[in-house]
């Protein structure tokens, strides 16, 4: 049994009931009130309820949560409904850009994403033929100042310290945590490293006189000499990961460029999501420890600038440190304060 219905001066179908339903059924069925087909919190829901919703992960399912709350709670002056339930046919580039200028006054970082989600899901209802254009796509967005945290010494000693007492305990055991985290922090640090290069070393890039550093986004590659600290750190990787291989009687790499450093639980390599999900997970705990507060959140990328700030020596050996080709990009990272003499 279908009922038909228009849907912006289109005629379509759906079907309510089976066809071994009873008048009774129908009847139940027609009181109910009719699906909102035109708005744009139908086409959420059925986003919602498509595979491609549960392939995402979770910090994309929230976004996209998120995202139809702030909707819901953005009143329309002429209509006096909420912009979520009008007709997404009607939608324009104008009214779109309205919306995300107005959420862009208090929060811009949710207005780049809402612009995202929004865009994300036309595209895919224009995919299924729920939708015609995408309102969203030349949408302008404001511009972001990136974020340049700086973990105190101090802070970063104890969440070291913290993860090392941490990995000693058998793995998902209560208290447990992986010892990728106080190996990921000491190797960003030491050589100045962005999580997806500490991610990608390899044997292949231990050196006899120290640790090569292949760097992305355009830096130069360079080597970090070896101390104790070093040493300590990179042997503690090598013997750990191939213990954990004999234990799960895994095959053994004779490439070295497939021999990572950093591995997760399972002896495979981390990801960018599976590492994001245990220094969430890491930092969560440090704040239930009272070992740092909320605002003293911050990423690895951070700890690269922690190190670069570290680092002694004039411009130029900071930016041979850091491997930066542009001087302009030493502001960045390095945020020591000048020490200097009183007039003569």
């Amino acid at each position: 049994w279908y009922i038909s219905y228009w849907d912006d001066k289109k005629r379509r179908t759906r079907r309510v009931l089976d066809k071994d339903a009873t008048m009774q059924d129908l009847w139940k069925a027609m009181e109910e009130p009719d699906l909102e087909t035109s708005s744009f919190q139908w086409l959420f829901d059925q986003f919602i309820d498509s595979p491609k919703y549960s392939s995402l992960g979770s910090d994309q399912k929230k976004s996209y949560l998120n995202t139809i709350r702030i909707l819901k709670a953005m009143e329309t002056k002429t209509l006096g409904t909420f912009i979520s339930d009008t007709n997404r046919h009607n939608w324009t580039p104008v009214l779109m850009q309205n919306m995300i200028d107005k959420i862009a006054i208090e929060t811009p970082t949710t207005s780049h994403r809402v612009k995202e989600n929004i865009s994300a899901i036309f595209n895919w209802g224009i995919r299924r033929g729920h939708s015609i254009t995408n309102p969203a796509s030349i949408v302008e967005l404001c511009r972001l100042k990136p974020k340049q945290r700086l973990p105190s010494k101090v802070l970063v000693a104890k969440l070291t310290e913290f993860a090392i007492n941490g990995s000693k305990l058998k793995p998902h055991t209560k208290g447990s945590i992986p010892k990728a985290i106080w190996k990921s922090l000491e190797l960003a640090f030491l050589n100045r490293l962005r999580g997806i290069e500490v991610r990608h070393l390899t044997d292949d890039h231990i050196l006899s006189d120290g640790l090569m550093c292949e760097r992305a986004k355009g830096s130069s590659t360079n080597v970090t000499l070896w101390d104790d600290r070093l040493q300590h750190v990179i042997n503690k990787c090598v013997a750990d990961r191939d213990a954990l291989w004999k234990k799960k009687g895994r095959a053994y790499p004779l490439r070295p460029e497939r021999r990572f450093l950093v591995v997760n639980n399972s002896g495979d390599c981390l990801t960018n999501s599976g590492w994001q999900s245990i220094w969430r997970s890491f930092l969560e705990r440090a704040i239930k420890a009272e070992i740092m507060v909320e605002e003293d959140w911050f990423g690895l990328h951070d700890i690269k600038r922690r190190g670069t700030t570290d680092t002694e020596g004039t411009a130029e050996d900071k930016l041979e440190a850091t491997g930066h080709k542009s001087r302009a990009m030493l502001p960045i990272y390095d945020k020591s304060i000048a020490r200097v003499n009183t007039p003569k």
